[in-house]
This record gives C-alpha cells, sequence and structure tokens, in this order.
C-alpha cells in the first residue's frame, strides 16, 4: 500500500512539473511539446498529448512499474530510464506495423490513429479520389463539400462534376452542363455533327450551304451582308434576276 501511495505521489508531482504540455489537443506527435534536455516527454494518443513519465531515476528501475504505462497508454511499453534524466519514462517497443503515431511508422506510411496500424496512404491529393470524396490523412473519405474538378461547384450539385465548368451553363436544361453534354441544344443531333449545336434545329437547314445552320447562320443568305442589315436575308441578288412582287430575287 505505502508502495503505491509513493507511486501516485511521484505521478502527481512529475505530471505537475510536466503540466504545460500535458492534455494538449493533437493529431501527430508532432504538435506534443518536444523533449528538453530529457525533462519534458510527451506522447500523442487518443488525441491528446501525454506524459509518459513513471517514477523517478533515482529509485532504480523496477519491472512492475511497467504497468503503469499500459494502463495509461493501453499499448506494449515498460518503464526505464533516459540518459540523465530525473525521472522514469515508459518506453515504447511497438510490434511491426503497430503505430501510435506517424514517427512510428516506416517512410512513406502513415499511422491509422484508429486502429494503430502503420498503412501506405491511398492518396496524397483530393485529385487521387472519387467523386464525393476528399483525401485526409492518406484515406479518401466521403465530403459533401468535395470537389473534384476544382470549378468552386460541389460534386453533389455539380452539372458537370469531372469537367470544370463553374459557370454551369445548361442550354437545354437536361440537368447535363454544356461542358459535357453531348447533345447541348437537345434537338437529337450530337454536337460534333450539328451546324448550330448551341441552338436547336433538328432539321439542320442550310440554305447557303456553309456548314453553318439557317438557325445560327449570322448571313443566311451569304451575300455579304448580315441578316439584321439584309433586305432580303433569305435570297441573295444576282445578275439579270428580276426581284419578286416584295423586291426581293426570287429563290
Amino acid at each position: 500500500m505505502l508502495r503505491r501511495c509513493l507511486l501516485g505521489l511521484v505521478l502527481l508531482v512529475a505530471s505537475a512539473t510536466l503540466a504545460h504540455g500535458q492534455n494538449l489537443p493533437c493529431v501527430l506527435q508532432s504538435d506534443c511539446p518536444p523533449d528538453r534536455r530529457n525533462k519534458e516527454i510527451y506522447r500523442c494518443e487518443n488525441g491528446q498529448c501525454r506524459t509518459t513519465v513513471c517514477g523517478i531515476a533515482r529509485e532504480g528501475i523496477k519491472p512492475e512499474k511497467a504497468i503503469v504505462c499500459r494502463r495509461k497508454f493501453k499499448t506494449s511499453a515498460r518503464c526505464g530510464p533516459l540518459p540523465k534524466a530525473k525521472y522514469l519514462y515508459c518506453i515504447f517497443d511497438p510490434r511491426p506495423g503497430t503505430c501510435s503515431s506517424d514517427n512510428d511508422c516506416s517512410a512513406g506510411q502513415l499511422c491509422n490513429l484508429t486502429t494503430g496500424v502503420c498503412e501506405t496512404p491511398q492518396c496524397k491529393r483530393d485529385r487521387d479520389c472519387a467523386l464525393g470524396q476528399v483525401c485526409e490523412r492518406g484515406g479518401c473519405v466521403g465530403n459533401i463539400d468535395a470537389d473534384g474538378d476544382r470549378d468552386g461547384v460541389p460534386d453533389d450539385v455539380d452539372n458537370c462534376p469531372q469537367v470544370r465548368n463553374p459557370d454551369q451553363s445548361d442550354i437545354d436544361e437536361n440537368g447535363a452542363g454544356d461542358k459535357c453534354d453531348q447533345d447541348m441544344d437537345g434537338d437529337t443531333i450530337v454536337n460534333m455533327r450539328d451546324n448550330c449545336p448551341k441552338i436547336s434545329n433538328p432539321g439542320q437547314r442550310d440554305r447557303d450551304s456553309d456548314n453553318d445552320g439557317d438557325a445560327c447562320d449570322g448571313d443566311r443568305d451569304n451575300d455579304g451582308i448580315p441578316n439584321v442589315s439584309d433586305e432580303c436575308p433569305l435570297r441573295s441578288a444576282g445578275i439579270g434576276i428580276p426581284p419578286d412582287h416584295s423586291g426581293c430575287p426570287p429563290s
């Protein structure tokens, strides 16, 4: 009983001495205060910086004190000294592949803080993940604000989630943005064969045969006069062709 009381007092004094870093929030080991001449050592455990002090060095090494470390960190550890240290510290001997921080893992791996296992990252950036996901600590996770094409519009409301189109233009209002719609005007003629890809003209009429459909041709009779200024926009004047009763050449 006396031994337990003394050990509790030691830990209480040590905790008070090292209190400035205790219970600070952390994700990585680097979030915790560094060792200052072997006076303070913290370990990132379950989101908090916890002191690894387990005794006073002058008492000598007592193996039974390892239980203090196991109870505190829920992992394999022993209580031992560090060079020129006043206190004894929990010394961790993790099994290969197990971890409590990234420092326990091999180069190129990250510590899964939930499972305590070193893993090779699934991703390095959001673009490595599927639509609707973002890269967090090497893993792809769902996120309603994910934006795969980086156009400022979240995937779940983007009418072209894989093609950048910040204006979200959708001429035929079919839910597929123009940038990724194979028939943007909805006239059943695919864009690459449509002589007016942005204006619906299923008949594809082209009076002057210039490959611009009449629906979108600025000079439908190809006489060099824009439709808006042409008195006869559908009939090109010809030499020796008398006008009809409208004043325009016959078609």
